[in-house]
C-alpha cells in the first residue's frame, strides 16, 4: 500500500483529503484502514478508520509545525500491511489581521486566526497605552484563534453588548446629514481640487492622473456615493486633512493597494483586496461586512498580519472644518455650574 500525496502543506484550520492505496494480493480484502497521526497536536485525522473504498482520510491544521501521517490495513481473514513511507504533513499559519487603539464591534460572529507564533498574539494593541474596545452581540460567536483580545489576556477589554451608539458608521448618516449637497452629481471619481462635499448618482472607480491620493494642506472632503466604489490605488490623508468616503454599496480596494487613510463607510461590504501584500488601514472602517484576504502565503504568516488597521484620533479634530464642513452634531449643552 501505499500514501498520496506524500506530502502536504496547509494552513492552520485547513483541510486536505490524503488517500490510501490499496493493492491486494490473492483472495485476500480489506477489513479497515487506520489512519494515525504522529502529533495529533498539529495535525489531526478524520475519521482515523475507514472500512470501505475508496480509503480517504480528512487532515486538519490544527497549529503550526510538521509531524507525520501513517495508515495501516488490516485485511480479511487475517494479516495487516502497513504504508512503508507516511507522508510528511506541514501546517503553516493562516493569514491573519491586527488592529490599534481603535474599537472594534461586530453586529454578529468576530473571528480572527492568530498563530501562537505571532510576534504579538493580541488582536487589539496599544495606542497610546490603551488597546481598543472589542464588542460584539451578546449570542455571537468570537475567535482569536491561539490570540487574545488584548494585554495578552483572554478576556481583557472584550464586550458581549450591542452597539448603543449614533449611526456614524452607515451611509444613511450621511444621507441624511447632507441631504441638501445631494441633489447636484459633482464628483466622477477624481480628486476634487476644492474642499467640501461631492455626490455622485452612480457607482465610481477613485481615478488619479498623478498615482496615488494624497490629501496634504489641511484639506477636508466627503464624498457620497450612492453605488459601489473601487479604490485601485493608495489614499493618504496627513494629519490637520480629512477624507470620507461612504457608499451605499461595497468599497472594494485593489489588490495592489498597501495604505488606505480615511473615514469608509459602505452599507455593503468593504473589501480588502486579495493577494500577498501586506494592507494597512488608518482611520475609521465600518461596513455590514469586511471581506480581508490578503494572504502572504509563506512563512510571514506565523509572525506578522497581512491586515492592520490602526486608529487616527487625529481625525476626530480634523473631521470638523467650519460651521458648513463638519462631521459633529450637537446634542448637549455645555454650562458651568458654581462650586
Amino acid at each position: 500500500m501505499s500514501l498520496s500525496p506524500s506530502s502536504l502543506s496547509i494552513q492552520t484550520r485547513d483541510f486536505a483529503i490524503l488517500t490510501a492505496n490499496v493493492n491486494l494480493a490473492n483472495d485476500a480484502t480489506v477489513k479497515q484502514v487506520n489512519f494515525t497521526s504522529a502529533d495529533s497536536n498539529i495535525a489531526m485525522v478524520d475519521p482515523s478508520s475507514v472500512f470501505s473504498s475508496p480509503y480517504r482520510t480528512s487532515i486538519f491544521g490544527v497549529r503550526v509545525g510538521s509531524t507525520t501521517i501513517s495508515a495501516t490495513t488490516l485485511l480479511n481473514p487475517s494479516g495487516s500491511c502497513t504504508a512503508p513511507s507516511p507522508t510528511t504533513i506541514s501546517i503553516e499559519a493562516s493569514a491573519w489581521f491586527q488592529t490599534q487603539g481603535g474599537d472594534i464591534h461586530a453586529q454578529g460572529s468576530l473571528s480572527d486566526k492568530i498563530p501562537a507564533t505571532a510576534t504579538d498574539r493580541n488582536l487589539s494593541l496599544d495606542l497610546n497605552n490603551y488597546p481598543g474596545i472589542i464588542s460584539h452581540l451578546p449570542d455571537s460567536q468570537v475567535s482569536f484563534g491561539e490570540g487574545y483580545p488584548s494585554k495578552s489576556t483572554a478576556g481583557n477589554w472584550l464586550a458581549p453588548s450591542a452597539y448603543q451608539g449614533k449611526p456614524y458608521g452607515s451611509f444613511d448618516f450621511f444621507k441624511k446629514k447632507y441631504a441638501l449637497q445631494m441633489t447636484t452629481d459633482n464628483f466622477n471619481g477624481s480628486l476634487p481640487g476644492t474642499d467640501g462635499v461631492y455626490y455622485s448618482a452612480d457607482g465610481e472607480t477613485l481615478n488619479s492622473d498623478q498615482g496615488d491620493w494624497d490629501l496634504t494642506g489641511n484639506r477636508w472632503l466627503i464624498i457620497l456615493v450612492d453605488g459601489d466604489v473601487t479604490i485601485p490605488f493608495n489614499v493618504i490623508v496627513n494629519e490637520g486633512s480629512f477624507l470620507a468616503i461612504a457608499s451605499s454599496g461595497n468599497i472594494t480596494f485593489g489588490s495592489n493597494v498597501r495604505k488606505a487613510q480615511g473615514m469608509f463607510v459602505a452599507n455593503g461590504t468593504i473589501d480588502t483586496g486579495s493577494g500577498d501584500k501586506d494592507f494597512a488601514g488608518q482611520g475609521i472602517f465600518a461596513a455590514s461586512g469586511f471581506g480581508l484576504n490578503r494572504d502572504f502565503g509563506d512563512a510571514r504568516n506565523r509572525t506578522t498580519p497581512a491586515e492592520t488597521f490602526v486608529a487616527r484620533p487625529d481625525f476626530l479634530m480634523s473631521s470638523y472644518k467650519d460651521a458648513d464642513n463638519n462631521l459633529w452634531w450637537f446634542y448637549q449643552k455645555w454650562q458651568e455650574l458654581a462650586p
